[in-house]
């Protein structure tokens, strides 16, 4: 069957101020040198004296070296985002749709082997864009459906229709399904449905709209529990 459609909302693209962009990185490289730091003396601290530690220091030393892995997720969202928040101008140009798919797969390969999937895509068009932002938005979009897989293997195909003078993606899955009262709020940063079930910062649906509004386009998603989701974006033609 076939998800159930939502109507696309209208972009809306507030550029940041430069500030609060500066801040974040900021704050993110502060951050990453002392949480490297306490990683790896916890790990030294686990592997000098794990004979010694009992069953609860063990524990306490696990959960420790376990924190400092998801602070480590959190700060990799956190610098993705931080590239998401504002566009490089001088980074925009003819972008190869299958290019940026094939550079998202990639980089998410262990993944994909992981859960056995399979990825269908074929004759995607040129956008105008950011070869940067576009591998992160793919990335992303197959990374979410990937964790929020189901029973079966999960099955996802790409594909592109005209839309005026845009492209319209979509990226369809037969993944577990979004109830519909959720479709607004998991574009929003940090929104995680699933906390408990998967390992993720809640970023990146809310990376992957920045970056389609930031290219003047609108991001949304049919679905249906039980039977998968389709995300829609919108991107510019290529002018080249």
């Amino acid at each position: 069957m076939s998800p159930q459609r939502a109507t696309p909302p209208v972009a809306a693209n507030p550029e940041p101020p430069h500030d609060w962009r500066r801040f974040l990185d900021r704050a993110i490289h502060d951050l990453s040198a002392p949480l490297r730091g306490i990683g790896t003396s916890a790990e030294l601290l686990s592997e000098m004296h794990r004979d010694a530690l009992n069953d609860d220091a063990r524990q306490l030393v696990d959960r420790l070296v376990e924190g400092v892995g998801r602070m480590d997720l959190l700060l990799s969202a956190l610098a993705d985002y931080s590239v998401a928040l504002q566009l490089d101008t001088n980074s925009v140009g003819s972008v190869p749709a299958e290019g940026v798919v094939y550079s998202a797969l990639d980089t998410i390969q262990p993944l994909i082997k992981e859960t056995g999937a399979r990825i269908e895509f074929s004759s995607l068009p040129s956008v105008t864009g950011s070869w940067d932002q576009l591998s992160m938005l793919f990335r992303n979009l197959l990374k979410n459906s990937l964790q929020f897989r189901g029973q079966d293997p999960p099955k996802i195909s790409i594909s592109a229709d005209r839309e005026g003078t845009a492209w319209r993606f979509a990226v369809e899955d037969n993944g577990i399904g979004i109830d519909p009262q959720y479709w607004d709020r998991i574009f929003m940063p940090f929104e995680r449905l699933h906390a408990d079930r998967h390992n993720n910062a809640g970023l990146g649906l809310a990376i992957s709209r920045r970056i389609v509004e930031s290219h003047g386009g609108r991001i949304w998603l049919a679905s249906r529990i039980g039977f998968g989701s389709t995300f829609f974006f919108t991107l510019p033609e290529s002018v080249e």
